[in-house]
């Protein structure tokens, strides 16, 4: 009698096989349903903010060359502490020349990060400049306006002597420019007042670190590797008299 048991198991060896392909093609089917499914395939919102901030034009934001070694202090005062009379300055260098009669006060932070500049002519301080910058009371408050103006050319006095360059600014400003120039590289300004014969001209830009997207910049330009940063410009018969520069910090 022969043997039929390979006989018997073809049948039950090709039934095997037919069901594994099909189980086969019903996994492929599923992954490629899954694969087209919108929970991977939408576009996230923080992706779309991304790519809305990345379209929007960027500036550079100005500055000026001095170095983290020039705007270290004397051992004690780490903090950089000048005093006039009551009026105390502190976490700032003041520096001055003598041929352009200017002083720059370079106001920073941890690490030497830059968070404010402030350019005047020694004889022609606007008012305005001098209530923008933050000084100190005996009490360590913050000064009031009175104190500041009555001895802030005190302070004056403090400023280490520096070479002319740098007092222009990396955009090119020096003291005497054109109010014309200026507006060619800020535009319009979004606020502007006259405080004893000085205009006063104000731009704020977001900073690309915090925007996210959603506000209307309203045309403006979006500050590059900023967190925020504000200009205000002081001009006397359409010369520049006095800089101001804010950089909002990390």
């Amino acid at each position: 009698m022969k043997n039929n048991a390979p006989i018997l198991l073809l049948p039950l060896f090709i039934a095997i096989i037919s069901c594994n392909n099909s189980s086969k093609k019903n996994e492929d089917s599923e992954t490629k349903k899954d694969s087209s499914s919108p929970a991977t395939n939408v576009t996230t919102q923080a992706d779309s903010s991304s790519n809305k901030k990345d379209s929007i034009a960027k500036f550079e934001t100005d500055d000026y060359p001095v170095t983290d070694k020039m705007l270290e202090c004397a051992a004690p005062k780490s903090n950089c502490e000048y005093r006039y009379k009551d009026l105390i300055s502190t976490e700032k260098k003041w520096f001055t020349n003598d041929a352009l009669n200017q002083t720059l006060v370079v106001e920073f932070y941890t690490d030497y990060f830059r968070t404010g500049f402030f350019l005047f002519s020694n004889t022609d301080i606007p008012t305005g400049l001098i209530k923008e910058m933050s000084l100190s009371n005996s009490q360590w408050e913050e000064a009031g306006e009175k104190q500041k103006l009555q001895n802030f050319k005190g302070l004056l006095s403090f400023g280490q002597k520096i070479n002319p360059e740098y007092f222009t600014s990396a955009k090119g400003f020096k003291l005497g420019d054109t109010k014309e120039k200026v507006l060619q590289v800020y535009g319009n300004p979004e606020k502007t007042k006259t405080v004893d014969g000085v205009e006063e001209c104000e731009w704020d830009f977001i900073g690309d670190e915090v925007y996210e997207g959603n506000a209307d910049l309203k045309g403006k330009l979006l500050a590059k590797d900023s967190y925020g940063h504000q200009v205000i410009l002081f001009f006397r018969n359409n010369k520049l008299i006095g800089i101001v520069l804010h950089n909002d910090i990390p």
